[in-house]
């Protein structure tokens, strides 16, 4: 990506771009002009101080300033020198108000695009991105992005206020000027040369705080298992090093960013003194010299300027790519709706053929599987690790759409239903319940916001969850902190099925909801789910066979394929796979 398209792409995150971007560069033009007015007015206000006659290049200019009496010529030429420096200030202030509005919204757009990306698109996209890389795009580079587009905008004015001011040097004395452009010129290559690293920098900057990212994530989720292995002194140790090659990268990054304004001034300063040694040689007068010099010393500001914004915007490079490429929904596909109403499930489900892989080039995980789901009856869905059993949940969910083969719902492919109106009429729940810290009834209405308070107590009779819940010391109002963390496992799972109830789902999806729970809490959450499936269609992914012995369907996955199906008799009639999947877990529970 290189810097132009760089800066294309940011433009185009600017509300109404076509406006904001002529109306900074039509500020940037008046602005400059102005300035060079005001400097330029220099000459006729040093000529009338020092009582010589004043000429200007311009016959116009000269007959206008002769109608005034000689005596309100200097004070004219230092109030019209205030006027323009004031003006040019209010055109600036407008113009600075422009760039950091433009940068708030690239600010605002980077983080809810990222946010939305993630949010709707499918489960693969999440599992294909680093979370602490994702977080760090939303909280931290996108405000570089900002950064960036201020940089674009100071660019545009610096060079335009350049080509003005160039142009004024060349109307005050073109010889001075072609021998100062040529000096610019040389500072300006030896500069581009000392900053020319300054991508590598932004990159070996960005690897580093990726690195300081991913490392704090996984230390905050891993918390539990650095203190039971006594690791904390290894981890503290770690993230020093860390965020010391972050704060190195950052520190040369600001090195690099500052050296074109100390470089800048210290080159226009030889310059000028260059140009003082051949005063004695330039025709023009002392009056003309001192404005050349004047406009000349002044340029050295949007010069330095230009060079510091491009070497920034060299540094951002890697930041910006990240960033977009993680905007960029033809890298990450988001799953697209359809426009078919759902009003809810009459048949049943149908799997015809379906295959799915991760990534192209991995393993299918699941290989042409059909299977038929009734509606209104419970499927389990059983078999060994890697089966693909989560992977079919996931499709049953739309949280994924099939490499191949189709899902159908009464006959129709799911991909043609709204996707909200299908989820609305499903729930979910796994292993790994995830409760936000919030209250219990803030958690419980997740499922639906518009519940009330008969509902949600409804809710918590059938989960088995109500009796802990009045027991809490706020009840309802309590805070139920980090990830659940102030309740048990089997509260945690309690308050998820109180959430699935209310939600007053058709479809019910269980991906291994109970295996944390001990046999009593799960007893409980069995008796709580049998009630609450009646006349609903129910898919269980089950690891303890025992507790699906009343589905109306049993499922066996191998390999990614369905390879016994039938009720709990049949299959152990059959003494087939499951028949031996049972019988060991059976043999294991009765030896503990």
């Amino acid at each position: 990506m290189t810097t132009l398209s760089t800066a294309r792409r940011l433009l185009g995150l600017i509300d109404r771009e076509r406006i904001v971007l002529p109306l900074v560069i039509g500020l940037g033009v008046l602005g400059a002009l102005l300035e060079s007015v005001g400097l330029y007015l220099f000459v006729p206000l040093v000529q009338g101080l020092s009582g010589a006659p004043i000429r200007l290049p311009f016959p116009a200019v000269n007959a206008w300033i002769a109608g005034f009496p000689p005596d309100m010529r200097v004070g004219l030429f230092a109030g019209l020198i205030v006027v323009c420096i004031v003006a040019k200030n209010v055109l600036a202030y407008l113009c600075a108000v422009l760039w950091f509005s433009a940068q708030s919204q690239v600010v605002h757009k980077v983080q809810t695009r990222i946010f939305e990306q993630l949010v709707r698109s499918g489960a693969d996209y999440a599992a294909d991105s680093a979370r602490a890389t994702r977080i760090s795009a939303i909280a931290s580079e996108s405000w570089k992005l900002g950064d960036a587009t201020v940089a674009v905008f100071r660019t545009i004015v610096a060079v335009i206020t350049c080509v003005i001011f160039a142009g004024l040097l060349f109307v005050i004395s073109w010889r001075l000027t072609l021998l100062a452009l040529a000096a610019m010129a040389i500072a300006a290559a030896i500069l581009f040369a000392i900053t020319r690293t300054a991508q590598k920098v932004g990159e070996d900057s960005l690897a580093a705080l990726n690195t300081f990212g991913k490392h704090a994530w996984e230390s905050f989720n891993a918390l539990r298992t650095i203190r039971a292995f006594g690791r904390e002194s290894y981890e503290i140790e770690r993230l020093r090093r860390h965020s010391e090659d972050v704060r190195r990268g950052a520190m040369r990054q600001e090195m690099l960013w500052a050296l074109p304004w100390r470089f800048g001034e210290v080159s226009a300063t030889l310059i000028v003194a260059a140009l003082i040694l051949t005063v004695g040689r330039d025709p023009q007068g002392l009056a003309l010299f001192v404005a050349f010099l004047a406009v000349l010393y002044r340029m050295q500001a949007p010069l330095r300027e230009a060079l510091s914004a491009r070497v920034q915007m060299n540094g951002l490079q890697p930041v910006a790519a990240q960033v977009f490429s993680i905007m960029d929904e033809t890298a990450r596909p988001v799953l697209v709706s359809g426009s078919r109403a759902f009003a809810g499930m009459k048949d049943g489900i149908r799997l015809e053929n379906v295959r799915f892989r991760y990534a192209e080039g991995e393993a299918e995980v699941l290989r042409g599987l059909t299977l038929d789901i009734p509606a209104g009856k419970t499927t389990a869905i059983v078999g060994p690790s890697g089966a693909g059993k989560s992977t079919l949940i996931d499709l049953l969910a739309r949280f994924r759409d099939p490499t191949d083969g189709v899902v159908r719902v009464d006959g129709v492919d799911l991909r043609e239903f709204d996707l909200a109106q299908w989820r609305a009429h499903m729930s979910i729940m796994s292993q790994d319940v995830f409760l936000f810290d919030a209250s219990v009834r803030d958690n419980v209405l997740y499922g639906d916001a518009t519940a009330d308070d008969d509902a949600l107590s409804h809710a918590a009779r059938i989960a088995r969850a109500d009796a802990f819940i009045e027991a809490l010391p706020e009840g309802w109002n309590t805070r139920v902190g980090d990830r659940g963390g102030r309740l048990s496992g089997g509260q945690r799972q309690r308050i998820a099925l109180a959430r699935a109830v209310v939600r007053n789902p058709d479809l019910f999806l269980l991906d291994e909801a109970t295996n944390a729970l001990d046999a009593e809490t799960e007893r409980a959450f069995q008796a709580a789910l049998a009630e609450f499936s009646r006349g609903r269609t129910l898919v269980v992914v089950a690891h303890r066979l025992a507790t699906i012995e009343a589905a109306d369907q049993i499922v066996m996955m191998e390999a990614g394929v369905v390879i016994e199906s039938g009720s709990f008799a049949d299959l152990i009639g059959k003494r087939g796979r499951f028949w031996r999947l049972y019988e060991a877990q059976r043999l294991a529970t009765a030896a503990e």
